[in-house]
């Protein structure tokens, strides 16, 4: 009796102590599973997908605390789904409400619920703020509900993954940590929640089979995490329009997807900036000068002054139009043919890579060609071909026939002019009619102000060139203000600028030099882009940000084409907006100490190289070679675990019988698998004599299952004793394991027969 008390005495400590030690393992794996959705969660907010957004970490941390709640008071599975859709829409109307500001005449829960009610789910980015609220809260509960209801981590490593996947689009590359932070908190998290689910087990640390259970779930979450992180290298955006889900808008009921009602994502902001070329075909004297130091390019060329995005030709009271004729697609490096090449032009090269969405082309001078598909947009007055009557191909614009997307490169070819002053003053003024047709042109209530100024300027100038130089001394006089007031309606945009603001921004500038130019007889359009940018010092790349965006004119000369003009004096507010820098010269692209630096020295072509012919360019860089290989490994290995995890289950339910019969068809039915089943004139006890020379070692768990299955077979006792039951059950679980690794040793296509089950 004393014997039995502290057998039993011993028992209760050490189940006890395996109890404590499992809860505890447990609850602590509720709390990575929290870290672990928390980190996914914080890369969301750090999108920013929304303004105001609700807090998303609020939500996964009521949610957390709910199935913590309900996992406690263990309810009926159906009870706490009702729940926990009754909790989720709770919260996610009282986050709702805390995205609007109480008035005098209205709470915010009004002002919300007026929202919710009054206003479409496409006419509102709410709705689509309630959605991400809502997702948080159902992946939180259910992640952690599975962690301390089943312990089980996968659903929260799962869901954890795809949250990051479909927001990875919507990061900067240096936002990237999140991956390796939340692969790591899901690793601890797995492995904590094995240890808690073989709780049983964890008194008997140094067994094997613990450490091996670790290794194993460690080595499978390792390997997703790897080919997770090689997969989102390749796929740098997922297919989303806005914010995830690329639909099939051309056949719902015969109307676009994003205009449905119910559509909660066309409210939202695109996550990256968006610029189509075909929004700036107009130019607007009220449009607000980019001021942001958001990157927009990031350019590898040797020097950097104007990248241009488009030409304007009609001069309206309001702004400027570009109007566009036709648009000729080109295939990659195939040229586009000019005409009319400037005498003593260089060829250059540069590579642009793009930080934003944008069809745009950054162009020096004239492209001549590029490695990704392009649409030519000429002017009006062309024929179909994009070429003028006279044989000039009049360019507007260059853009891609593709949008590209951030972080995406591609290289262009330019003529780029080198035409000195000396050169442009003995240009003349021979222009040929097409220009002057199209490039004179005012408007028909021209204010005469600006004519009368015009002429005034140039009255001392002899040839265009001085003409250009008279206008752009004379604007020197007026003030750079970002600040400046927009002309008022009704009223002529250069004629408000130059007569009462006398100040304003590089759109002001060069439009009030391209119209006194035309009032003086000289052909001139207006450009915009960019200028410059930072050189960054480690790569000596340029850095085009948005606060670099700004306007100039290009003259035309015969025999040299267009050439840009600087007009925005150098101040230092104007250097703050446009990077512009006071050289000594009055206009840009002319005079050899504000030469381009490629019009001095030919640096992009290596000694001995023909610039002339096509160059062989990749797009997009790839991963290296040994990236592929350890994606390959990755794959095999995580595939090896899969199986092994795979085959352990089958064997234990292999291991899982309830009569003597079953545990001898077993045995029977594994044999066979390997080619060494009862032959048709063998009793049970030869079958178990030849099978034990195939098994050494096994010889005695052979002779008991089968003198059970005897005894039980051809004994009129049916029934074992328990002490006779619990030998067979001991002795096949110990022959299991043998018979299925004597089976995949000597069974071909071992894969494929694996599926089959008795």
């Amino acid at each position: 009796m004393a014997r039995f008390t502290r057998r039993m005495t011993v028992r209760f400590r050490q189940g006890f102590r395996r109890f404590r030690l499992s809860s505890m393992l447990t609850w602590v794996g509720g709390g990575l599973g929290f870290l672990t959705i928390a980190i996914a969660t914080l890369s969301i907010e750090r999108a920013d997908w929304t303004s105001p957004e609700p807090s998303l970490i609020t939500a996964l941390a009521l949610a957390t605390a709910a199935a913590a709640v309900l996992t406690r008071f263990r309810l009926h599975g159906s009870i706490s789904a009702l729940l926990m859709l009754i909790s989720g829409v709770a919260v996610t109307a009282w986050q709702g409400t805390q995205m609007f500001i109480a008035t005098k005449d209205a709470s915010a829960f009004h002002l919300w619920w007026q929202t919710v009610t009054g206003a479409l789910p496409s006419e509102s980015p709410l709705f689509f703020s309630m959605f991400l609220s809502l997702i948080t809260w159902f992946i939180g509960f259910i992640s952690v509900w599975f962690v301390l209801r089943r312990r089980n981590a996968w659903p929260a490593v799962i869901l954890g993954t795809v949250m990051l996947l479909v927001n990875l689009g919507n990061l900067p590359r240096e936002d990237y940590y999140f991956f390796p932070l939340y692969f790591l908190s899901a690793i601890v998290l797995v492995a904590v929640t094995n240890l808690a689910e073989q709780g049983d087990n964890l008194i008997q640390w140094r067994e094997r089979y613990v450490r091996r259970g670790l290794a194993y779930f460690s080595v499978a979450v390792i390997s997703v995490a790897l080919v997770t992180v090689t997969i989102s290298y390749f796929v740098p955006e997922p297919p989303i329009n806005k914010v995830g889900i690329k639909l099939d808008t051309s056949s719902i009921n015969g109307r676009d997807a994003e205009q449905l009602w119910f559509n909660i994502f066309a409210a939202v902001r695109s996550k990256w900036t968006t610029m189509r070329s075909k929004s700036q075909e107009k130019l607007y004297f009220k449009d607000p000068l980019e001021t942001g130091d958001k990157i927009h390019f990031i350019v590898s060329a040797t020097r950097s002054d104007y990248w241009r995005t488009r030409r304007y030709d009609i001069y309206q009271p309001w702004g400027w139009e570009s109007t566009i004729e036709t648009d000729e697609q080109l295939r990659p490096w195939e040229h586009i043919l000019y005409e009319v090449v400037p005498p003593n032009s260089k060829t250059v090269f540069y590579t642009v890579e793009n930080r934003l969405k944008s069809d745009v082309i950054l162009s020096q001078g004239e492209i001549s060609g590029a490695d990704v598909a392009l649409k030519v947009q000429t002017f009006a007055g062309e024929d179909t071909t994009g070429t003028s009557v006279n044989g000039v191909r009049d360019v507007a614009a260059v853009v891609s026939a593709k949008v590209i997307a951030p972080y995406e490169k591609y290289r262009v070819s330019t003529i780029v002019s080198t035409a000195t002053p000396e050169e442009l003053t003995a240009a003349g003024d021979d222009y040929p009619q097409w220009v002057l047709d199209h490039y004179l042109q005012l408007p028909d209530n021209f204010p005469r102000l600006i004519a009368s100024l015009a002429t005034q300027i140039t009255r001392d100038a002899k040839t265009p060139y001085e003409k250009a130089i008279a206008v752009k001394t004379y604007l020197k006089r007026l003030h750079y203000d970002q600040l400046a007031q927009v002309p008022p309606a009704n009223s002529d945009g250069v004629e408000y600028f130059l007569f009462t603001a006398q100040r304003g921004v590089c759109t002001h500038f060069a439009s009030a030099m391209a119209v006194m130019l035309r009032s003086a007889g000289v052909p001139t359009r207006l450009a915009t882009g960019y200028f410059r940018g930072e050189q960054d010092p480690t790569t000596g790349n340029f850095i085009v940000r948005g606060i670099n965006y700004h306007a100039w004119v290009e003259v035309y000369f015969p025999q040299y084409g267009w050439i840009d003009f600087e007009a925005t004096p150098a101040t230092p507010e104007a250097g703050t907006a446009a990077a512009i820098e006071d050289t000594g010269y009055n206009f840009s692209f002319t005079g050899q100490d504000e030469l381009p630096f490629w019009m001095i020295e030919d640096q992009f072509a290596p000694p001995g190289s023909d610039t002339s012919s096509t160059p062989e360019f990749v797009r997009r860089s790839f991963p290296k070679p040994y990236v592929y290989l350890i994606t390959l490994l990755t794959l095999l290995v995580l595939a090896v675990v899969i199986m092994r995890e795979w085959l352990d289950r089958w064997v234990r339910q292999l291991e899982h019988v309830s009569t003597i019969g079953d545990v001898y068809e077993r045995m029977v039915y594994l044999a066979r698998r390997g080619n060494t089943g009862p032959l048709n004139h063998e009793t049970p006890a030869e079958f178990s004599r030849r099978l034990a020379r195939y098994l050494p070692g096994q010889e005695q768990t052979i002779g008991t299952v089968t003198q059970a299955y005897l005894g039980f077979r051809y004994s009129p006792r049916k029934v074992l004793e328990e002490r006779d039951k619990i030998r067979v059950q001991k002795a096949w679980v110990e022959l299991t394991p043998s018979l299925v690794r004597h089976m995949l040793r000597l069974r071909k296509w071992t894969l494929i027969r694996l599926v089959w089950k008795p």
